[in-house]
């Protein structure tokens, strides 16, 4: 079981845990714990801003409960590197990203990660490496708030060519990134990718 649960928010997050800190963190009440199970789309208008703690004594089970009832989605992405250990990214309505995208019907989320890489990147011989953190995140959608839970996989690629946007998936730019460059964007990625790759970095080194 894993420590925190994190579902990030247009403006904030809500985190699970079973030891948030002392101080200082604005915890949700009694109350505000009952209306995010019960009724999502009231409990986001307006919407919350900032890091929103949630006690629990099993951050895994709480937090699925709403992860799993409110129009959820699946995708799945990849964080590709190369034989130089460069890191593969995507630019997209202002942001750095990864690849990604919603599983088609059926798809185990392995498959869909490797093809979401070839259909938005242009490379092949991608190879699986390990799976990495889910992520979960929040968006409006024909006027309702979708949960969207991503898996993440370490991929692997020695495809020589120039990685190709797919531009009719909103893509402008993809570029393999060294460690150094990688950093100075994070500030440009979405919340949850900075926080993705942050973990990966630590981890690597």
């Amino acid at each position: 079981m894993r420590q925190n649960y994190e579902l990030y928010l247009p403006s904030g997050r809500l985190i699970w845990s079973a030891n948030p800190p002392a101080f200082p963190h604005r915890a949700l009440s009694a109350p505000e714990q009952d209306l995010l199970v019960a009724d999502f789309e009231e409990f986001m208008s307006p919407p919350r801003v900032g890091a929103l703690w949630i006690s629990t004594a099993d951050p895994d089970a709480d937090s699925q409960t709403l992860l799993t009832q409110h129009h959820p989605i699946e995708a799945a992405g990849g964080l590709v590197q190369n034989p130089s250990g460069d890191v593969l990214l995507i630019h997209r309505l202002g942001h750095w990203d990864l690849p990604k995208g919603k599983l088609e019907d059926g798809e185990h989320p392995e498959d869909a990660a490797l093809r979401e890489v070839e259909e938005e990147c242009g490379l092949s011989g991608l190879q699986l490496i390990r799976a990495l953190p889910k992520t979960w995140h929040t968006y409006i959608q024909d006027g309702h708030w979708r949960v969207k839970t991503t898996h993440w996989y370490h991929l692997f690629t020695a495809d020589p060519r120039t990685p190709q946007p797919q531009e009719s998936e909103g893509i402008d730019r993809v570029e393999w990134m060294a460690e150094a460059e990688l950093l100075n964007h994070l500030p440009e990625a979405w919340p949850a990718i900075r926080a993705l790759l942050e973990q990966f970095l630590d981890e690597a080194e």
